[in-house]
């Protein structure tokens, strides 16, 4: 399943299970839905919070967001999964 720009809580939801199953590091992490936010200038749609993310978790994390068109941003220990608005997308494959 792809998720696309203007994405739901239903296909978000549906990351998070994908990265439950396949990645097991993420036991015990608290894991954030954050809605839509119209000011925020990194994603427009929702995101995907991860805290305490390791290297590992990171690099098992990295594949499902590809397969899904998402990108991933990490601040420390937080990793945050969401998806790019149209302009910046269209800006980074040039």
């Amino acid at each position: 399943m792809n998720i696309g720009i203007y994405n739901g809580r239903e296909q978000a939801s549906y990351v998070i299970r994908e990265i439950f199953a396949i990645c097991h590091h993420v036991d015990g992490k608290a894991i954030k839905l954050m809605p839509p936010d119209e000011n925020n200038c990194l994603s427009k749609g929702f995101q995907i919070q991860i805290e305490r993310v390791n290297r590992e978790l990171e690099q098992c994390i990295k594949p499902i967001a590809h397969h899904n068109n998402l990108s991933l941003h990490r601040e420390g220990t937080l990793l945050i999964i969401y998806s790019q608005p149209i302009s910046e997308k269209h800006h980074s494959e040039n």
